[in-house]
């Protein structure tokens, strides 16, 4: 049985959420709906899990105010209040943005388990390369 920090019964390591699907795109999302799409297409297919759709939202929704506080900021630059709002809203993006491997160190950090249907890049890069020098031969 898991213990008080262990987060319950599940082993340790083991991620049982991996079936479940993507996150759920809510209906309310108003503005922050086409940071949603950018970020569903950005973000590593391996990561997302239905669970984080609240996570997700709130990083949508940041990244919506952001680009509304860098235009403020943008048009009076001499308005310190405005730029400290927009790198306030910047920092979180970063912070909650690295949850989701958003940052070449934050991948770096994340164990991405490869989805067995898609393509290795490399590998397909690879390949490209080899063929390529053996014509050349």
């Amino acid at each position: 049985m898991g213990g008080h920090h262990s987060g319950g019964d599940r082993s340790l390591g083991t991620d049982g959420t991996k079936a479940d699907g993507l996150p759920v795109k809510p209906n309310d999302l108003g503005s922050a709906n086409a940071a949603w799409d950018e970020l569903l297409a950005m973000i590593e297919p391996g990561i997302l899990r239905r669970v984080d759709a609240l996570q997700l939202r709130n990083l949508a929704e940041l990244v919506t105010y952001s680009k509304a506080l860098s235009a403020a900021a943008m048009s009076d630059p001499t308005d310190a209040k405005k730029t400290r709002s927009w790198l306030a809203v910047v920092d979180q993006v970063r912070k909650l943005g690295g949850l989701f491997g958003l940052s070449p160190m934050d991948r770096c950090r994340l164990k991405i388990e490869p989805i067995d249907n898609e393509p290795d890049e490399f590998d397909q890069w690879l390949a490209r390369s080899r063929s390529r020098s053996d014509s050349m031969s």
